[in-house]
Parts: C-alpha cells; structure tokens; sequence
C-alpha cells in the first residue's frame, strides 16, 4: 500500500460522519446506496464512501489491488474503526455460490464435456476463428481454444498404444 494522500473530495471527515446514524456502534450510512455499497455524488462524481473515510482517517491511499470492507458486517457501516482494506478476490473465497451461478457451471461443464473424438481432430484441424468453431459445435469459446492449443482433450490413447507395442 502505499500511503500518499489521495485524490478525495475537499470534505472533512466529521461532515460525512454527521450523515451516519448510530446503530449498535456502527455509523451507518442513511443517503444513497448503490449494489449494497454506500456512495455520494460529490461535484459530479460519483464516490465510494468507504473509501473516502477510509483515506480521510488515515491519510493513506487505497492501493489498487485492494477496497475497504466493514468488519462489522453492516455493509452499509462507515465507521474508521470497524473499515479495513482486502484483498480485491478475498472476498470471493470461501462464498457460497448460488443456485443460479451452479446452474450455469453445470450447464457448461456439461456442454464442454460431451464431444466426441472426431469432432475434437475436426477442431484441432480448423484454421478459422475460434468464434466461428465454437459456435458450429456448441461449446464455449476458451473450451474451443483449449482444444485447439492441445491443453484440453489430449489425445493419451497414441502414447499408450506406443507403449504397449514396445512391450
């Protein structure tokens, strides 16, 4: 991280802080909200509060690869106390998918999995646009790609047929 003042807009900290209201310890935001995150539309541009509070009380910048999150769990707590900053893919370990997100891994996996060997040499053998590939045989376009490059659908049945007439 590093700790340069960042650009935030000209505000003092207790005039952010007079917006909250006070719920278990916890300054909650009480104005706007966007995707569960509490933001202001200060001179035009739209601010993460978080992140303002977070470098307003500490006069160090949020480094890129990371946000501040509320360790109390209210997402919408402002409170310097209770903000610290993650990892941007922190957050993402460990979570539950839903039934939506399985849905659709389930029906890729399924859709990438059920190919035939002749359509694989055919894929390997095509010169066109992965896009075009993809779409004639109905899988995803990094499957095609794979398939193409050799990382996926190796064919392991030469090598072994090599072995055993060694044998």
């Amino acid at each position: 991280m590093s700790c340069r003042y960042a650009p935030v807009p000209d505000i003092s900290l207790g005039y952010l802080l007079q917006r909250c209201v006070k719920v278990k310890g916890c300054l909650v935001w009480n104005l706007r909200v966007h995707m569960d995150r509490p933001v202001a539309t200060i001179e035009r541009v739209q601010w993460q509060m978080r992140r303002v509070v977070w470098t307003l009380a500490t006069e160090c910048d949020v480094h890129p690869g990371y946000y501040a999150v509320p360790r109390c769990g209210n997402p919408h707590c402002l409170h310097p106390d209770h903000l610290v900053l993650r990892r941007r893919n922190e957050d993402q370990i460990g979570l539950k998918r839903s039934t939506v997100q399985r849905h659709h891994m389930a029906l890729s996996m399924r859709k990438n999995s059920v190919i035939p060997q002749e359509v694989v040499a055919e894929i390997k053998a095509c010169t066109g646009k992965l896009k075009h590939i993809s779409a004639a045989y109905d899988i995803s376009l990094s499957h095609a790609g794979r398939i193409r490059n050799g990382e996926a659908r190796r064919d392991y049945l030469g090598s072994f047929a090599q072995m055993v007439g060694v044998l």
